[in-house]
């Protein structure tokens, strides 16, 4: 198509830079795909397609300096080569984890961020969100109790389950809702991220639907789990799953909405700015936790040098003894 037949086609139109834009915005993007294809990288291709979606990249759209969405900039250069699935420079190559199955670790951090279970770093990000979605919840008119671990014993006192949230006066629920959080892969591979992809076919990724998510199979998990023990006792049970680029699950995401329309009817702010303001709080503590556990782990592959002095036990209590 050359200039001229776009300035024929387009011309009556309102807005022809606006649509000028599109058109070439169109062109590079198909030519970006077909590329994309031709690396014949299933990883790579993973990642792009599970990334496109408005709520993934708003950690890199706030001020990054600002209230609750404040990062320090070792953390903010991580979520961006994460963001980007560049190489993470704390991360030495061909180096093997020393979890469990010993995989060889990836320099772009998928292992450490949800693959690797070793310093609590799971748990450390599933508390950050933990931590965010209390917050949210207080914030538009709503309690909650953390980890309650009684709520679940009415009916059988040896039960174990615990959530990770008891919220009362939820919207649209009447007895208390149990939340329990998790946060996974948005592909699979973090535990043996050198190991090939599951086969798929060519169009998998690229047509991905919900049921094929990874956070849809743990919700599905996560329901199997709690739903038993929650009807037994009278309490409402609602999953919150994260995938690691940012998307939530949409019936997570519609609790999102309900709190917002909530906190709208109380503090008189529209509910859709409410609601955007409340998914970067989510966003930004995702990505800060990932980063910083992909930190905590490589600075225990990295440890310190030695001492170029070597300090006998009397010169340690000498100068302890005079200082």
């Amino acid at each position: 198509m050359n200039i001229d037949t776009i300035m024929s086609t387009h011309r009556h139109d309102s807005k022809l830079q606006h649509s000028l834009y599109v058109l070439c915005y169109s062109s590079y993007l198909s030519s970006f795909q077909v590329s994309l294809h031709a690396l014949d990288n299933p990883t790579i291709v993973a990642n792009y397609y599970t990334l496109l979606g408005k709520d993934e990249s708003l950690a890199l759209k706030v001020v990054a300096r600002l209230g609750y969405y404040s990062v320090t900039n070792v953390l903010f250069q991580s979520i961006i080569l994460r963001r980007l699935f560049l190489r993470q420079p704390t991360i030495p190559v061909g180096r093997n984890c020393s979890c469990s199955t010993a995989p060889l670790i990836d320099v772009e951090g998928r292992h450490f961020t949800t693959g690797c279970g070793l310093r609590g770093v799971r748990q450390s990000t599933s508390r950050a969100i933990t931590q965010s979605l209390a917050y949210i919840i207080h914030y538009s008119h709503a309690t909650c109790t953390f980890e309650d671990r009684h709520v679940l014993r009415a009916v059988d006192e040896n039960e174990g389950l615990r959530p990770d949230l008891t919220v009362f006066n939820a919207p649209n629920y009447n007895a208390p809702l149990l939340v329990d959080i998790s946060v996974v892969q948005s592909f699979p591979g973090s535990k043996n991220p050198s190991a090939p992809l599951p086969r798929k076919p060519p169009d998998f990724y690229s047509t991905l639907s919900l049921q094929h998510r990874t956070s849809h199979s743990a919700y599905n998990d996560k329901v199997n789990k709690y739903q038993r023990a929650c009807n037994t006792n009278g309490v409402s049970f609602l999953p919150f799953i994260m995938e690691s680029n940012g998307f939530i699950h949409p019936t997570s995401k519609l609790f999102l909405e309900d709190l917002a329309k909530q906190a709208s009817f109380f503090r008189h702010i529209p509910w859709s700015n409410l609601l955007q303001f409340f998914l970067s709080i989510l966003s930004v503590s995702l990505q800060s936790a990932l980063s910083r556990a992909i930190i905590t782990h490589t600075s225990c592959l990295n440890p310190p040098p030695p001492l170029l002095a070597i300090l006998s036990d009397a010169d340690i209590s000498t100068v302890h003894l005079f200082s």
